[in-house]
């Protein structure tokens, strides 16, 4: 596999398969209930070899798939939200920046870059143009991506589940069950820490990746020494 690959591989792995081989996996056991689920598997094990190569790659197939509708299913709906919530910071994060870059290139003697947000051109052509430099650093933001698309997946999947679990609860019992609560709460602190961890990606992914773009076009020398230094060296 050529090395250029690699990185688009783990993306897939990240973004896609993980999130959908968990929702699958979640899903069983909130339909079926986490002890049926558990007997339902020990019971086919015994009889027949489930945990085979096949049974592998189908799962990871199914995962991917599952992965591609759930990013879908996010821009189509959570997204337009979180968008609204974002324009205003993303304003924001991108001024810190160039902000943060002006202090560095004052400390250096550099003169200060006269830019706004406005003048920069879009994030994801500000990444592709940041690969021609450093393919190492485009790669590390690439990872920062597909975790905030892994926490996106994982919200949109989970996010019925609460209700699921309700329902099945209500119709195999309506007594308390420890599974049951266990299951419904996991889902509801797993939902909100996605959301924020999600969120917090993103504002990872836009500051690294305007900092290292400025960096890497608007390169800062060395410290200039003043006279007072030369002096005191001599």
């Amino acid at each position: 596999m050529p090395l250029s690959l690699i990185p688009q591989v783990f993306f897939d792995l990240i973004a896609r398969v993980i999130p959908g081989c968990v929702v699958v996996i979640t899903w069983y056991l909130t339909i079926l209930g986490p002890n049926k689920a558990l007997n339902t598997i020990i019971t086919a094990s015994s009889k027949q070899n489930i945990f085979n190569f096949w049974s592998f790659a189908l799962l990871i197939i199914l995962s991917y798939i599952l992965g591609l509708i759930l990013n879908e299913l996010w821009s189509l709906t959570f997204k337009r939200i979180k968008d609204k919530i974002l324009k205003g910071k993303k304003k924001k994060y991108i001024e810190s920046c160039i902000s943060e870059n002006n202090k560095i290139r004052k400390c250096f003697g550099e003169s200060e870059l006269r830019l706004t947000h406005e003048d920069l051109p879009s994030l994801h052509v500000i990444h592709d143009h940041l690969r021609l430099f450093s393919e190492s650093e485009a790669y590390r933001l690439l990872k920062l991506r597909a975790e905030a698309r892994l926490c996106e997946a994982l919200f949109t999947g989970l996010l019925p589940l609460p209700i699921i679990n309700i329902l099945f609860w209500y119709n195999y019992s309506r007594l308390f069950m420890m599974d049951r609560f266990f299951i419904e709460l996991t889902a509801i602190v797993a939902i909100i820490v996605f959301w924020r961890k999600s969120n917090r990606f993103e504002k990872f992914y836009i500051r690294g990746t305007c900092i290292s773009w400025l960096f890497f076009n608007f390169p800062i020398g060395p410290l200039k020494r003043t006279k007072l230094d030369r002096n005191k060296s001599s």
